[in-house]
């Protein structure tokens, strides 16, 4: 630990804070060094607002135009509903013949529970 901790170069301490003369009435006044710094800082300020407003627009104009959407989605959502009504119709048609099954098996065996009735 104290090995590695001497091969790291030393670190500087940075002062951030904007270069201040004062005026004739005491109120701080920056050098010309603070005021290019502080007009950086403003324009750099202004930039990034402008880019995020872009942003935002560009991302509004691509949802309302559907330019993120795969240009065969139109297909491939109609292909999608035509599977999902050809299941639904198929679980239909099957519900129906195991009711109609169903209903000639329960005729069938209505005669032969009618007989064993008769025979008691």
């Amino acid at each position: 630990s104290s090995l590695a901790a001497s091969r790291l170069p030393a670190m500087e301490v940075v002062d951030d804070s904007l270069p201040e003369s004062a005026s004739a009435d005491g109120s701080p006044e920056l050098s010309d060094e603070g005021q290019q710094w502080k007009d950086k800082s403003r324009v750099h300020a202004v930039a990034h607002k402008v880019f995020d407003t872009m942003l935002f627009a560009g991302e509004v104009l691509v949802d309302f135009f559907g330019l993120e959407k795969s240009p065969y989605q139109e297909h491939i959502d109609i292909a999608r509903r035509q599977r999902k009504r050809e299941r639904r119709r198929k679980r239909m048609q099957d519900a129906a013949q195991q009711q109609q099954e169903a209903s000639i098996i329960g005729q069938m065996e209505a005669p032969e529970q009618e007989d064993s009735a008769d025979s008691n």
